[in-house]
C-alpha cells in the first residue's frame, strides 16, 4: 500500500441495469504515483473513470471512499455524488478560448505552455494536451483521471504524456489515474498497474512486475499477444467468452494445466512478491510461481 494515499477505494462495485462492470475494487491512490487501470471492457473503463469523478447517478455503486487517510468522504450509493475533488483531462476544451483563460500563469508555467495569447484551436496537438492538463489543474484537484484508450495516431503524444505525468505527479501533489485498454500504454506511462478482467482485478503491482513479470495467465497472454508499443488489448477472437461466473473468467482459455478449483471458484488475489499480487489458483502449485 502506498504511503500517504490521497484516496482509498474499498470494495467498490459498479453496475448498470443489473450488469456488473466493476467488482470489489480496492486500491490506494498516492499523490506521487501514476496508476494505470487496464480494463478489458470499454464500458467498465468509462464507468470507472466517471465514478472516480463523482458521477454516480447513471450507475449503481457501492463501497467506501476515504480521502487522505483521515475520514470517510462518502458511502457511495446510487444517486449520491462523491466529493472526491477529481478532475479529468479528457473533457472538451473551448477551442475559441485563449490559453491564459484556461488557468493562471503559475499553472501554465508548470505545464510549460507559453503561448498564452493563442487560441486553443491554433495550438498543435502537444500544446493542446498541455492545455488540457492546465485546465484540469486549475480546478485544484487531488486526483486527475485520464481516459486513454489505444489510438493508432496518438503515438507521437506519448512522450508529452509521460513528461507531464511524471513531473506533475512529483511537483503538484496530485495523483494520476489512467484508464486504458492497452497494457503497452500502461507500461509506457504508469508507475503502478491494475489489470481488470470481467470486472475483477486479476493482477496488481509495479509496472515492472505486472508488465515484465506477470503471474496471471491472462496477463501473460496480453504480454505475449501485444508485442508492439501502443497496441490495444487483443480482441481474443479465437478465445471463448470471458464470462465464467463459477470460476476463473479465463479458465476456458488458459494455456496452463488448470486445477479443479479453476472452474469452480473465482480466484482470490494472492501475494506473488512484495507489492505484487495476482488472482490465480495455480499460484503456489508446484511448478508455478
Amino acid at each position: 500500500m502506498p504511503a500517504h494515499a490521497i484516496i482509498e477505494l474499498r470494495d467498490v462495485d459498479i453496475s448498470v441495469a443489473g450488469t456488473s462492470l466493476i467488482r470489489r475494487l480496492s486500491v490506494d491512490v498516492a499523490p506521487d504515483r501514476v496508476l494505470a487501470m487496464v480494463c478489458d471492457r470499454a464500458d467498465a473503463r468509462r464507468a470507472l473513470g466517471l465514478v472516480l469523478q463523482g458521477e454516480t447517478d447513471r450507475y449503481e455503486v457501492g463501497g467506501d471512499l476515504v480521502m487522505e487517510g483521515r475520514e470517510l468522504v462518502s458511502r457511495v450509493s446510487s444517486g449520491t455524488q462523491a466529493s472526491l475533488h477529481v478532475s479529468s483531462v479528457s473533457g472538451p476544451l473551448d477551442s475559441r478560448a485563449r490559453v491564459h483563460e484556461l488557468a493562471d500563469a503559475s499553472i501554465l508555467e508548470r505545464v510549460q505552455l507559453f503561448a498564452i495569447n493563442e487560441r486553443v484551436h491554433a495550438l498543435d496537438e502537444a500544446d493542446r494536451l498541455r492545455a488540457a492538463f492546465a485546465q484540469a489543474l486549475a480546478r485544484r484537484p487531488k486526483v486527475i483521471v485520464i481516459d486513454l484508450p489505444y489510438q493508432p495516431h496518438a503515438g507521437a503524444l506519448y512522450p508529452t504524456y509521460s513528461e507531464l505525468l511524471h513531473r506533475l505527479s512529483r511537483e503538484a501533489d496530485v495523483a494520476f489515474i489512467i484508464c486504458t485498454d492497452s497494457l503497452a500504454v500502461a507500461a509506457d506511462l504508469a508507475d503502478d498497474v491494475l489489470v481488470v478482467l470481467d470486472g475483477r482485478v486479476v493482477e496488481s503491482g509495479s509496472v515492472y512486475d505486472v508488465c515484465l513479470r506477470p503471474a496471471m495467465p491472462y496477463v501473460q497472454d496480453l504480454l505475449r499477444l501485444t508485442p508492439s508499443p501502443h497496441r490495444a488489448l487483443p480482441e481474443f477472437s479465437g478465445f471463448v467468452d470471458l464470462t465464467s461466473r463459477q470460476g476463473c473468467p479465463w479458465v476456458l482459455n488458459c494455456r496452463e494445466a488448470v486445477v479443479r478449483a479453476c472452474s469452480q471458484e473465482v480466484p482470490a488475489m494472492r501475494t506473488v512478491a512484495l507489492g505484487h499480487s495476482a488472482a490465480c489458483h495455480l499460484l503456489g502449485v508446484q511448478g508455478h510461481a
